[in-house]
């Protein structure tokens, strides 16, 4: 993920813009000025991925508050605000501010997106004269960078929003917020692309409006502070795509990394809470948060979109490094005799030892964290059978049949995993599904204990859907030996992290590499690729025929067949109504393998904001009983 990573640095641009407004107030001045930091929810969200808490201090940050958090008065120090500009924010820096209470010697306000001239007039008049407002300024920050190539608008609920907007006005206001969201992002960039989304619904509905957006307001991307930040000459495509476009890739049982502790775990804003053992007292358990940041931590840099099993054996490798340095260090201090003790001190060689245990430690501290990352997971794989899952869904995505009784294994004890794996193949087989067996797996499943409603919604969308979402996947060039990595997991579970030397050795032998895209990576790779529209031919020719274009610096396109055609290599994908790391991480392999030296390609994935299957699931059911 380098390559997309350097070219779009999204997480570093986002943090530059936070920067700048935090050393405002102190530039010209040689001691560093504290400051409380007052933020809304959502942008509590947004730094909380950008900035540890003594990175925070670094810039002079002491106390790091919430604007709706019960606050007392800090005397004699300033306060930057970072909000978005709602009345109720507005109403909270009034009362911050007001004469009788004022919490702050002076304030920096710095919103998230744009003001309108009303609010900001509101906010003027209510002002006391001196105000002690010093600075108000427009970020168009109002989003969060999980990593320099994936972000989120952070909408919560967004499929469900998008699908229950009857009204004109409510879908009005739903596509303003989406589209107030990514012209921040296309600001923080410096990029103006463009846009080719899907037709109908939400996609050309949001493409529509960011259109108009961008041409109302191509002034801003030719300021000195946004247009320093520009890419470089070359405009990146915006693919604009809708989430009922494919299902496939929020409802697969996946054995990445990254994606198993997101949908596992609950990976959420980059941390992770894992119950641990703790052997005092004994047998009792202690629930630990950690941090997933791929800056701070190699091991999750390295692995994160690595299959499990090779992420077991990584551990074990790094594992088995340290101790072999341990054991090193030990011997050379064991074998010193008590006349070299005096000059210990001088040797170069115990120096340079003594300087490598803070990084030693570090080291460990990460394989800790892994390891008790990996065990949680493995006991999640135990319990729920999800190797089964991984494997069945990899059979059908690649147009094998299963038959229904597949389902009905007691091994399958979550209810809702038998759901996704029915969806899935509904999903791909629906067409030419008798309806007895549909009503075969409607009853396994209801008598599961699922909602089967859901089934229903899912047959309704998949008219919607482009042709290519049912393409042809390749094969697969390798399979699991489900036997035994079941028993190796058993294993490991029960004996916690000791065994994980038996997943590393027999790793290789579980899992052989395996290519699989889902729509959204096919759908783009067809525009970044002339490989891939040979080998889709007319469903390629559809689509590149078929999408919207639309150009914000062009007043009118005089060449549209020609920019139908056109083969990008920097790319935005956006999926409206939630996305998920399987689909980056599938997006981001497909363009890498279309990249070389000689001529790059690279992808930034976005989405209204990331969700687990679970979480999809129970937005869709939502859906559906209100469409009833």
């Amino acid at each position: 993920m380098a390559t997309s990573a350097s070219v779009f640095g999204l997480k570093n641009r986002q943090r530059a813009v936070f920067e700048s407004v935090m050393s405002t107030s102190n530039s010209d001045k040689k001691v560093r000025e504290w400051k409380v930091l007052v933020c809304d929810a959502a942008a509590q969200d947004s730094l909380s991925c950008l900035f540890q808490p003594t990175q925070l201090r670094r810039h002079g940050v002491t106390l790091h508050t919430q604007i709706d958090n019960p606050r007392g008065p800090v005397p004699d120090v300033p306060a930057l605000y970072v909000i978005a500009p709602t009345p109720e924010n507005i109403a909270w820096l009034l009362k911050d501010l007001a004469p009788r209470n004022q919490l702050y010697n002076t304030a920096t306000v710095c919103f998230t997106s744009f003001v309108t001239r009303p609010l900001l007039m509101a906010l003027a008049a209510q002002m006391t004269i001196p105000a002690p407002v010093t600075l108000v300024k427009d970020l168009y920050a109002d989003f969060v960078s999980y990593e320099q190539n994936l972000f989120s608008l952070n909408i919560p609920n967004s499929y469900l929003a998008m699908k229950s907007a009857k009204s004109e006005s409510a879908v009005k206001s739903f596509v303003d917020v989406v589209v107030s969201r990514l012209l921040s992002v296309l600001l923080t960039l410096g990029a103006i692309p463009i846009i080719r989304a899907q037709r109908g619904g939400a996609a050309e509905a949001v493409a529509s409006a960011l259109d108009k957006k961008l041409r109302d307001n191509l002034k801003l991307f030719q300021r000195s502070s946004f247009a320093s930040r520009a890419l470089s000459f070359r405009r990146p495509l915006l693919l604009m795509l809708d989430r009922d476009f494919d299902f496939n890739s929020m409802l697969h049982h996946t054995w990445t990394y990254q994606a198993l502790v997101h949908d596992c775990l609950g990976l959420k804003l980059n941390n992770v809470f894992v119950n641990v053992s703790d052997s005092k007292p004994r047998n009792t358990t202690k629930r630990k948060q950690y941090t997933m940041n791929k800056e701070l931590d190699t091991f999750w840099a390295e692995n994160a979109a690595s299959p499990f099993p090779q992420v077991a054996d990584a551990i074990e490798k790094a594992l088995a490094k340290y101790r072999e340095e341990v054991e090193e260090i030990n011997r050379n201090a064991g074998g010193r005799n008590q006349s070299a003790k005096a000059s210990v001190f001088e040797t170069s060689g115990l120096a340079a030892t003594i300087a490598s245990l803070p990084e030693l430690s570090r080291r460990k501290e990460t394989i800790d964290v892994h390891t008790n990352i990996a065990t949680a997971l493995l006991e999640n794989i135990n319990q729920r059978s999800l190797d089964s899952f991984f494997e069945l869904e990899s059979q059908i995505m690649t147009n094998t049949h299963r038959p229904a009784t597949a389902l009905s294994a007691e091994d399958y004890k979550i209810p809702l995993d038998r759901l996704r794996l029915f969806l899935i193949y509904y999903s791909v087989f629906g067409r030419q599904l008798p309806e007895k067996t549909v009503a075969e797996f409607r009853g396994i499943l209801h008598n599961a204990g699922v909602d089967s409603s859901i089934i229903e919604y899912v047959g309704r969308m998949k008219g919607y859907r482009h042709d290519l979402m049912t393409a042809p996947v390749p094969r697969r060039t390798g399979t699991i030996n489900t036997a035994k990595l079941k028993g190796i997991m058993t294993s490991v579970v029960s004996r916690g992290y000791r065994s994980f030397a038996n997943v590393a050795q027999n790793a290789k032998n579980l899992v052989v590499e395996e290519k699989k895209t889902f729509a959204v990576s096919r759908t783009l790779e067809i525009f970044m690729s002339e490989q891939a529209r040979s080998r889709h031919g007319t469903s390629a020719n559809d689509i590149l025929e078929g999408y919207l274009l639309f150009d914000p610096k062009a007043m009118r396109l005089t060449s549209k067949q020609k920019m139908e055609r056109m083969v990008f290599s920097d790319a935005i994908v956006f999926t409206v109504g939630g996305g998920n790391y399987v689909e980056y991480e599938n997006c981001v392999e497909i363009v890498e393998s279309r990249s070389s030296a000689v001529s790059p390609k690279n992808v930034l994935y976005g989405t209204t904001e990331l969700l687990t299957s679970e979480e999809f699931l129970a937005q869709m059911a939502s859906a559906e009983n209100g469409s009833r």
